[in-house]
This record gives structure tokens, C-alpha cells and sequence, in this order.
């Protein structure tokens, strides 16, 4: 038998969750050279910021009367996951560490795009914010 209050995700989809990153190819979790998995802590799909980004995305295409671009659209899609992204640990790129900003989350997700891919997976599965 469950509780509903044990299945709340409102918690972690506003303070994050930590998301491993995993090797394309084989699926085993991404270690830096400490052996320290390499981790993004993400907000979720039903937090205030994901909500808030998509609100003023269609208020955004309601003002142009007509719909969003391509290019527009992949632009958006970078935007959103980086407003979801709320810190990077253990991420080396070139030998240093990988500073958390809103714009290396961008560049991360752009270069990167099966790590974007993973992100955009992780942010939507409800599984990864239950308390």
C-alpha cells in the first residue's frame, strides 16, 4: 500500500536532481580522472523555472502571430534545458574542470548533443524527482 505523500516529486523538481552522465556507446556511467562520476543537477518538467520558460516560449510565438523557426526552435530547446540545469560536478572538458554557467550549459548541450539528449530524457522522466 502506498502514500501519495511519498510519491511527491514538488521537492525535487525545485531544488534538482543528480543525473550521472553515461558513455554514449556503452551506457557505463561517465567518471572523471578522480573516478568521480560526472554529474548535472537538473530541475524537472513541473518546476517553476521549466513552466516559466515554456509560458513566455508560446507567449513568444503568440506575439509573432505565426509559428517558430527551426532554428528558433533548436535555440529554445538549449535555452530550456540550460534554465533547467542548476550545477555541474565532476564535468572535465580538456583536462580542467567544467565551470557550471548558463552559457557552458549551452555550449555543453550544443557540442554535446547526446548529452542533451540525456538531459532532455532525465528532466521529463517524473522517476528521477519522487522523493
Amino acid at each position: 500500500m502506498s502514500d501519495l505523500a511519498n510519491l511527491s516529486t514538488a521537492t525535487k523538481n525545485e531544488t534538482g536532481s543528480e543525473m550521472i552522465l553515461t558513455h554514449p556507446e556503452t551506457g557505463e556511467d561517465l567518471l572523471n580522472s578522480s573516478d568521480q562520476p560526472m554529474t548535472i543537477v537538473l530541475v524537472g518538467r513541473d518546476s517553476k523555472e521549466f513552466r516559466r520558460y515554456q509560458a513566455g516560449l508560446a507567449s513568444k510565438a503568440r506575439q509573432k502571430k505565426k509559428d517558430l523557426t527551426w532554428s528558433e526552435l533548436k535555440k529554445s530547446e538549449l535555452e530550456l534545458l540550460a534554465s533547467c540545469t542548476r550545477d555541474f560536478k565532476n564535468l572535465e572538458f580538456n583536462g580542467d574542470d567544467l565551470a557550471f554557467t548558463y552559457d557552458n550549459a549551452i555550449n555543453l548541450y550544443k557540442d554535446f548533443s547526446w548529452i542533451k539528449d540525456q538531459v532532455d530524457v532525465y528532466i521529463t522522466d517524473v522517476s528521477n524527482f519522487l522523493t
